[in-house]
């Protein structure tokens, strides 16, 4: 538990997108809450740039989730910049080898997604590259 509140505290001080728009609408941005019945849900965090986000992809059921597909703001890779099933932090590692890339294939209104594995009882995020 120590490894991931440290991990997750130097990745807030090393992501803008987590801090510079904390208290506007700008800041913030669902791309899927309701997909209940996995229990999956995601969401943008915007820095003062609009380019410079992260996209956050929750699994709240003790289930992997294979291909599992999102919509993305832009075409290009995203790198997995945290995971909360590392074995780091006692998880089973499971993850997407560090990058993905976006495919041109509509989803959640947006013209790109990416395919991403989502471990169980976890929160993956990705930044574009």
């Amino acid at each position: 538990m120590q490894a991931l509140v440290r991990e997750l505290n130097r990745f807030y001080r090393a992501s803008p997108a987590l801090y510079q728009v904390d208290f506007h609408y700008t800041g913030f941005e669902w791309v899927d809450f309701h997909d209940w019945e996995a229990s999956v849900m995601s969401f943008l965090r915007r820095a003062e740039d609009p380019d410079d986000f992260l996209l956050f992809c929750c699994n709240f059921t003790p289930v992997p989730r294979q291909g599992y597909e999102f919509g993305v703001p832009a075409e290009g890779f995203y790198e997995e910049v945290l995971n909360t099933d590392s074995e780091l932090f006692g998880g089973t590692n499971i993850g997407n080898g560090g990058l993905v890339s976006s495919r041109p294939i509509p989803r959640h209104d947006r013209e790109h997604s990416i395919a991403v594995t989502l471990p169980p009882l976890s929160v993956v995020a990705f930044r574009k590259r």
